[in-house]
């Protein structure tokens, strides 16, 4: 899938083609998106569906990975609640969501690796916020709000799914990701300095939760 042609593989799909009530314009924040758009144009169906991005390696076989978590609707490498993970970065965006969506706001850390049940990925596409928040939250929160039931892969499995930078060959299988140049995690470094004074706005919106109203 793709959300844009240029440079497309062939026999790409591009989702860009099909009307949408999500702003796309940033493709980093949006990429969630891609995966309603194609489910609700789909001219396939399966019982599971796995998201895949350009930069995983994976050197295992997937149905043997995914096989101990099939009794879950949706499986992820890491959830992130408001209960067990409050200072997660991205709920400084919990504003943007409407007001009934608020209570359900959760994360997916990364959306590579997801794998959604058939009827899980529909009930989904029934629920996704339209706000303009980051993908990763906006998946999350319509996981939540459609009440799906979520498993965290093992230790062991998501042991590569982070931007930890590995020093050494890929020689133990497993499903890795992001798998990039050095340089391109040194851009996501500089990234990151320059989303403090977001940090620093999500840091007191938590502190304004915790002291309360006066």
């Amino acid at each position: 899938l793709v959300d844009e042609p240029e440079g497309a593989l062939p026999g790409a799909i591009d989702v860009a083609r099909h009307p949408t009530p999500w702003n796309t314009a940033d493709k980093w924040r949006s990429c969630d998106t891609m995966i309603y758009r194609w489910f609700q144009h789909r001219t396939c169906e399966a019982a599971y569906y796995l998201v895949l991005e350009y930069d995983c390696r994976v050197t295992v076989d997937l149905l043997d990975f995914y096989r101990p978590y099939l009794d879950a609707d949706v499986v992820v490498a890491r959830w992130r609640s408001q209960t067990s993970e409050p200072h997660w970065d991205w709920f400084c965006e919990i504003d943007r969501l409407e007001p009934d969506e608020r209570a359900h706001a959760a994360g997916v850390t990364p959306i590579a690796s997801t794998l959604f049940s058939h009827d899980a990925l529909e009930r989904v596409c029934a629920h996704v916020p339209s706000a303009d928040v980051l993908s990763e939250l906006r998946l999350g929160t319509a996981i939540q709000k459609a009440g799906l039931r979520v498993r965290e892969l093992g230790p062991r499995d998501n042991a590569h799914l982070h931007w930890i930078e590995l020093r050494s060959p890929i020689l133990v299988p497993g499903f890795y990701h992001p798998v990039k140049a050095v340089h391109h995690n040194r851009r996501q470094a500089v990234h990151a300095l320059k989303q403090i004074p977001r940090r620093l706005r999500s840091l007191v919106r938590i502190l304004g939760q915790a002291i309360g109203p006066r």
